[in-house]
């Protein structure tokens, strides 16, 4: 559609003859009373990547996900030893486990 005034089909109405608006009518930038929230660097070059550790977790989530909570035939075994009188644990290894633990505990 022509530009009614200047019979330019290339112009809209209200543009000079080399397609500006005049500078009445140029939109001024609107005043915000909220406060500025962005955030911005003070380097360019600080950045960081997730990748790598995103992919390390997801993997430990998956092999920990595929290893059962429990032991079940640890417990089995052990609870058929207790049920036969055969189950002998040795209080030096258990006293060892016992401390490694605690020291675990309180590093």
């Amino acid at each position: 559609m022509p530009n009614p005034i200047t019979n330019n089909p290339l112009l809209l109405p209200g543009q000079d003859s080399i397609g500006n608006a005049p500078e009445a009518s140029s939109p001024q930038p609107q005043q915000s009373s909220a406060p500025d929230t962005s955030i911005t660097s003070g380097d360019a070059a600080d950045s960081t990547d997730l990748t790598g550790l995103a992919s390390v977790l997801s993997s430990s989530a998956r092999t920990a996900a595929s290893i059962p909570a429990v032991r079940t035939d640890v417990v089995e075994r052990i609870r058929a030893q207790i049920d036969s009188g055969t189950y002998q644990p040795d209080p030096d290894a258990v006293a060892a486990r016992v401390a490694s633990a605690l020291r675990g505990i309180q590093s």
